[in-house]
C-alpha cells in the first residue's frame, strides 16, 4: 500500500462526514453532512478556504474546527502549528477563533464530544440559517503549514442539509501537500449516495492557479476506487448530465455511487505541478445515470468490498458468493441486488467458505460449483473442493448436489441447453473438463483441455463453447495465453478460433448482443484495463476502449436489460484489494 493511502487511512477518524439518508425509489435517500479538507495553507490569497452551502427551511446548528498540531501525531509533517478561523457569511466575518479553549463557547464545543486536541487550534459553534458561508482558516502571524478545516452537523434531524462543499487551496507537490477533500459516508446497510466531485484549476480567476488537476475518490481502505484527469476522458454524458460540469476540459471531474464508510478525494498537479485549486463535492439525485451506447457507468456499491467471488444472475437479481475482502479470509457471505431498484441485500449464507468458486443458473437454480476454502494454502497443499450447491431462491436454502468428479477452483462455468460445463482450474486440475446436468443430478468427464489454464472466461456462441486466455501457473505466474478453444457438445472435439489480442488472466467475459466481450484482468505488471469483443461470424476480434476501473477475480458475468453488469473484484493485483465498485456497460456493437 502507499504513503499517501496509509496516510489516508490513519487521518480518516479526523475527517467530516457524509451522511446518507435515503435513496430514490426503494433505496434511502441521502444527505451530506460534517465534511473536510486537508491541505497546505499559506499567506494573502492563498489560505484555505472552506466553502459549504446548508439547504432547507430550518437552521442548522454545527462546529466548525481548524486542526494544525495534532495533525503531527497522524503522520503528517509540517503542520500549521496556530491556526485561526474565521466564519463569512455575504462578504463579512460572523465569528472569529483563535485558540478554541479560550472561547466564550468553549462549553459547548467540549459538549460536542469532538472539541480539538491541542490548545492552539480554534472551533466554532453556530446555529446558521439556510444559505452559503465560507470557513477561512489562516496561520495566526501569517505562519504557514498543512491545516485541516472542519464543517460538522451537529443537528442531522433539522429540516436541513450540508450540501455542495467545496474548499480552495494551495496543492503542492508530494504526499504530505496534495489537497484531500475527507469524508465518512454513515448510513443504514445498502444506502448509498451518489457524488459529484471536481478537481478545479484553470478556470479559477486567480493567480499561480493549478494549470492541470487529477482527482482520485480513495475508499477507506485506501483503494482508490476512480480517478479523473481531465474530466471529458471518463463519465463526460453524466459529468454533463449534472448540469455543472467542468469548465475547462483540462480539470478533472467524476461521478461515483458511496455506500458507508470512510472516502477522500485527493487532488493533484499533473506531471508534480502546483498551485491553487478547488476540490467540491455535490450530493446528487440517486436515480443513476444511464450510459450511453458504448459507455460504462455505474451502479450502487456492494455492502462489502469483495474479490475472488462468484457470480450468477436469475430473475433480475445479482447473486455474488463469497470471495474475500483485503484481510484475505473466506467468507461465506451471498450479497443480492436487485436490478430494479438499485439495491443490495444479504441473501442465504453459503455452506462452507468459499473463494475461486464457479457459479451458473438453470431453471430457476442458483449453482455455486468447486473453489476453495482458503486463501492462501499452505506449500504444497490446496483448498480445492468438489462440492457442488443449489440455491432455490423462493426456499432461501442452499442443498448439497452431486459433486463434481475432481476438486478444482479458478475454472469456467458455462450454461448451454440446459446442462452446466466446467473447464479448467489451478495446477494440477488445469485440463479438466466435465460436464454437470442438473436434471440428473449426475455428471460426465469430457475430453481435457487441450491447453491447461486457470483464471479464464469463456461463453456458448451457436452450439459451441468457447474458453479464451487465462493463467497456466499458480500465484501471479507469468504464464498468461491467448490461446481461444471450442468445443463443440455434438462431436464431443475440440478446434481453436482466433486468439486473443493481448494474453492476461483474471479477467470476464459475456455474450452481448450477439458479441462475445472480455474485459479487465490481472498480470504480474499490472492491471489490464483492456475490453475487447469477439465476432463468431468473422473469427475476428475488436478493441473497444479501455475500461475505465480495471478489475479482476469476479467469476461469471450478465447481460441484462441492455447491460453487462460488473459486481466488485479485485482493483489491484493479487487477492488483498476487492472493491465495492459497481460498473455497467452499454454494447452498441452488435455481432448478430
Amino acid at each position: 500500500m502507499s504513503r499517501i493511502a496509509n496516510l489516508l487511512i490513519r487521518c480518516a477518524p479526523v475527517f467530516g462526514l457524509l451522511a446518507l439518508a435515503s435513496v430514490a425509489s426503494a433505496q434511502q435517500q441521502s444527505s451530506l453532512a460534517n465534511i473536510s479538507t486537508r491541505t497546505r495553507v499559506e499567506t494573502g490569497d492563498n489560505v484555505l478556504i472552506g466553502g459549504f452551502i446548508i439547504t432547507g427551511d430550518a437552521p442548522k446548528r454545527v462546529l466548525i474546527r481548524a486542526i494544525g498540531p495534532s495533525l503531527e501525531t497522524a503522520g503528517v509533517p509540517g503542520a500549521l502549528q496556530d491556526p485561526t478561523l474565521d466564519l463569512v457569511q455575504s462578504g463579512a466575518s460572523i465569528s472569529f477563533n483563535d485558540n478554541w479553549k479560550d472561547s466564550p463557547e468553549r462549553p459547548e464545543i467540549e459538549a460536542s464530544t469532538i472539541p480539538p486536541s491541542h490548545y492552539f487550534e480554534s472551533a466554532i459553534v453556530r446555529t446558521l440559517n439556510p444559505g452559503p458561508y465560507t470557513a477561512i482558516m489562516r496561520g495566526k502571524g501569517d505562519t504557514t503549514g498543512v491545516g485541516l478545516v472542519e464543517v460538522y452537523d451537529l443537528n442531522t434531524t433539522a429540516n436541513s442539509k450540508l450540501a455542495n462543499i467545496s474548499t480552495r487551496g494551495v496543492v503542492q507537490s508530494g504526499d504530505d501537500d496534495v489537497m484531500i477533500a475527507g469524508t465518512i459516508v454513515v448510513g443504514e446497510t445498502g444506502s448509498s449516495r451518489r457524488v459529484l466531485i471536481r478537481a478545479i484549476g484553470p478556470s479559477l480567476t486567480v493567480n499561480e492557479k493549478l494549470a492541470d488537476p487529477t482527482l482520485d475518490l480513495v475508499d477507506g481502505n485506501g483503494t482508490v476506487v476512480r480517478a479523473n484527469d481531465d474530466w471529458r476522458s471518463h463519465q463526460q454524458t453524466a459529468i454533463e448530465a449534472t448540469g455543472v460540469a467542468p469548465m475547462h476540459d483540462s480539470e478533472a471531474a467524476l461521478v461515483h455511487i458511496v455506500s458507508p464508510g470512510p472516502y477522500t478525494a485527493v487532488v493533484r498537479g499533473a506531471g508534480g505541478s502546483t498551485g491553487i485549486a478547488v476540490v467540491e463535492i455535490y450530493a446528487l439525485n440517486n436515480s443513476p445515470t444511464e450510459p450511453a451506447p458504448g459507455e460504462w457507468g455505474m451502479r450502487a456499491p456492494l455492502l462489502e468490498a469483495n474479490s475472488e467471488l462468484a457470480f450468477a444472475e436469475l430473475n433480475g437479481k445479482l447473486y455474488l458468493l463469497g470471495g474475500y475482502p483485503e484481510s484475505r479470509q473466506t467468507v461465506r457471505t451471498v450479497q443480492v441486488y436487485d436490478i430494479a431498484s438499485d439495491r443490495w441485500e444479504f441473501g442465504p449464507q453459503l455452506p462452507l467458505p468459499n473463494n475461486h468458486g464457479m457459479a451458473a443458473t438453470v431453471n430457476g437454480k442458483i449453482y455455486l460449483i468447486g473453489g476453495q476454502t482458503q486463501a492462501d494454502d499452505p506449500p504444497g497443499t490446496n483448498s480445492y473442493v468438489n462440492t457442488v450447491y443449489e440455491l432455490d431462491p423462493a426456499t432461501g436454502v442452499w442443498v448439497t448436489k452431486a459433486p463434481m468428479p475432481t476438486a478444482r477452483s479458478s475454472g469456467v462455468a458455462i450454461v448451454h441447453d440446459g446442462k452446466i460445463y466446467v473447464a479448467g482450474g489451478r495446477v494440477p486440475r488445469g485440463a479438466d473438463f466435465a460436464v454437470y446436468d442438473p436434471a440428473t443430478n449426475s455428471w460426465e468427464v469430457l475430453p481435457n483441455l487441450p491447453t491447461q489454464r486457470n483464471h479464464f472466461t469463456g461463453a456458448a456462441i451457436n452450439g459451441r463453447i468457447h474458453f479464451v486466455g487465462g493463467r497456466q501457473g499458480n500465484g501471479l505466474s507469468p504464464l498468461m495465453t491467448t490461446v481461444h478453444e471450442v468445443f463443440d457438445p455434438q462431436t464431443r472435439t475440440w478446434t481453436t478460433a482466433a486468439p486473443m489480442l493481448r494474453a492476461r488472466s483474471g479477467m470476464n467475459g459475456v455474450m452481448a448482443r450477439g458479441c462475445f466481450h472480455v474485459w479487465g484482468g490481472e498480470g504480474p505488471g499490472g492491471m489490464f484495463p483492456d475490453h475487447d469483443y469477439y465476432d463468431a461470424r468473422t473469427d475476428t476480434w475488436t478493441s473497444l476502449p479501455d475500461m475505465p476501473f480495471p478489475v479482476h477475480g469476479v467469476y461469471g458475468s450478465a447481460f441484462v436489460d441492455g447491460l453487462i453488469w460488473v459486481p466488485g473484484g479485485g482493483t489491484d493485483i493479487g487477492g488483498s484489494n476487492g472493491g465495492t465498485q459497481h460498473q455497467v456497460y452499454r454494447p452498441a456493437e452488435s455481432c448478430e
